[in-house]
């Protein structure tokens, strides 16, 4: 019996998130699609989502598909976020 609800435990933790360089993304529990830059940069530059200034640490509603999260000018990063999930953008490194 253990092996089979370990197996299932798996299952569902590798189905509800996902993670990439940039991030990860989690099912959201209202089924909406959220953004949310988690890392700030060291708070020395305007954060973007495809241009529209946000803050740090606060989702915010996208449509499915490609977004362009940036600090300023020239450190932008394309980032897909898949419907239903919210993506936690946490990384600016190369």
């Amino acid at each position: 019996m253990l092996p089979r609800v370990l197996a299932a435990s798996i299952a569902l933790a590798v189905c509800s998130k996902k993670t990439d360089l940039r991030g990860f993304d989690e099912r959201t529990p209202d089924g909406g699609t959220l953004l949310v830059v988690d890392d700030d940069s060291g708070g020395g530059c305007p954060l973007t989502v495809d241009g529209r200034p946000v803050k740090a640490h606060r989702p915010i509603a996208v449509k499915p598909g490609r977004h362009t999260v940036a600090c300023g000018s020239g450190n932008d990063f394309d980032v897909t976020v898949r419907a239903g999930h919210t993506y936690h953008f946490d990384y600016w490194g190369p």
